[in-house]
């Protein structure tokens, strides 16, 4: 390793010595552990560069997946300075999947199927709200205690109800599982108001998505995942995927990568 980096002379002079091993690594799988600051996202940037100048990897079948949109945009400016961001595939793992979707919709789904925007949320939560026979301030009643409410307006409130009951439902889409009041026999009686509440509202938010042709974020890695593996053919062909904050990848992530 030493013999490498001096041979590369002033290409790695400013790294440490585990960040220019991070950087030129030649095994299948290599796993980087460093703290907040350190360095991770600079390291992985640098990697790319070094494995399309030193490795002769095609850029255009190299991969980088992050988590959010911010970070992906970083990573973007990084390489672009580069000259290698309109090259090389950098994503998130909803933005990949997405691509996917849109691509394949017909075959996905045999209609017109999309995201769900911010707006779509409202509107589909106040068609559950209203089919469950709820206002959306006797939902908050029964959801919140009055120290949950406390110091908090009622649109506070409403948009953390309505943000809780799409994780709800986006967490059982991701078991597959019908969100059902057996689910929910562990729970102290007491809670009861608070279960049925979820339940009705939960799966008229599943009913209407679904009679409208919404997908949410959880959505798009499920239903990927399914076209995959349905369509061995269709995986798109990388020669090096790295990933951004690793520790944050869930199990339906892993399968994907």
């Amino acid at each position: 390793d030493k013999a490498l980096f001096s041979a590369l002379g002033d290409y790695l002079s400013k790294y440490t010595d585990e960040q220019k091993k991070a950087i030129t690594c030649n095994n299948d799988k290599i796993l980087c552990i460093a703290g907040a600051g350190s360095g991770k996202t600079t390291v992985l940037i640098k990697r790319i560069q070094f494995l399309i100048q030193y490795r002769s990897a095609n850029p255009s079948k190299i991969l980088a997946i992050t988590f959010t949109r911010k970070a992906r945009q970083e990573m973007k400016t990084r390489l672009d300075k580069l000259g290698l961001g309109e090259q090389v595939h950098i994503e998130t793992f909803n933005s990949f999947c997405e691509k996917q979707l849109i691509h394949h919709n017909d075959l996905v789904y045999g209609r017109m199927v999309h995201t769900m925007s911010y707006r779509d949320r409202f509107r589909i939560m106040q068609k559950a709200l209203h089919s469950a026979k709820y206002t959306m301030d006797k939902a908050l009643q029964v959801y919140f205690s009055q120290s949950q409410m406390r110091l908090k307006t009622p649109e506070q409130l409403a948009i953390i109800f309505m943000n809780d009951c799409f994780f709800i439902r986006d967490y059982f889409a991701s078991k597959k599982q019908n969100i059902e009041p057996s689910l929910f026999t562990d729970f102290d009686f007491k809670h009861k108001n608070t279960i049925d509440l979820i339940i009705s509202i939960c799966s008229h938010i599943n009913l209407f998505m679904e009679q409208e042709g919404l997908r949410d974020f959880a959505d798009q890695l499920l239903d990927t995942l399914s076209l995959f593996e349905g369509h061995k053919g269709l995986i798109p062909s990388f020669e090096h995927i790295l990933v951004d904050e690793y520790q944050d990848v869930n199990a339906t992530q892993m399968h994907l990568l």
